[in-house]
């Protein structure tokens, strides 16, 4: 049951993620979009936290100490992948914004 809870959150972090990537596609409902994203991922990050010591203490009672260093390793690894995707993705969009206008489309 707690493995798949945090799957399910998990699920709803990166949903909010992709979310909060496309707000700027949609001007009109962006402080919605925006305020929706972050408290979805202000959800799965404190689900993860909350979850992360009974998950270990389950991996620790197994006698497994390998697989318990992969599962912690993995979920680290995780969180930076996604800072550094949105590192990347405001960089790319600080570009766009960069260019002559007349090169970019206006969306309206």
């Amino acid at each position: 049951a707690l493995q798949r809870f945090r799957f399910t959150t998990s699920l709803l972090y990166t949903a909010c993620v992709s979310c909060e990537f496309l707000t700027p596609r949609f001007p009109s409902p962006f402080l919605l979009l925006t305020a929706v994203s972050n408290v979805g991922r202000a959800v799965g990050l404190t689900t993860f936290v909350s979850t992360q010591p009974a998950f270990q203490a389950a991996l620790c009672a197994s006698g497994n100490m390998a697989d318990l260093a992969s599962k912690t390793q993995v979920g680290m690894a995780q969180q930076y992948i996604c800072v550094l995707a949105q590192c990347f993705y405001f960089r790319c969009t600080w570009f766009v914004c960069a260019l002559p206008h007349t090169l970019v489309p206006s969306v309206t």
